[in-house]
């Protein structure tokens, strides 16, 4: 049942997202990127590309199907690994 309810597409860019803008904010803060060149990577470009409307949708679409457990765990992984992946960006940055 996972396999055919969980919304695999929006998880995967949301997490890739959250890893970018982790990537971006460490560059920023060392120097290597400025304010403006940050906002328009992490705003624009991941902003964009990231979707925090359809992830709250999708949960609440999972819900009304009865997946209940299913929408539970799309919205707690999607939190722990986002964070996961911001840090994972962050210090793989600060290693460069």
């Amino acid at each position: 049942m996972l396999a055919t309810s969980f919304p695999w597409g929006t998880f995967a860019v949301n997490i890739v997202g959250c890893f970018l803008i982790g990537v971006f904010s460490s560059l920023s803060l060392g120097g290597n990127l400025s304010t403006n060149m940050k906002l328009l990577l992490a705003t624009g470009l991941c902003g964009g590309f990231t979707t925090f409307s359809t992830f709250m949708n999708d949960s609440l679409l999972l819900s009304r199907e009865g997946n209940v457990t299913t929408a539970v765990l799309y919205t707690a992984l999607s939190l722990i690994l986002g964070m996961a992946a911001l840090v994972a960006g962050h210090k793989l940055t600060c290693m460069v």
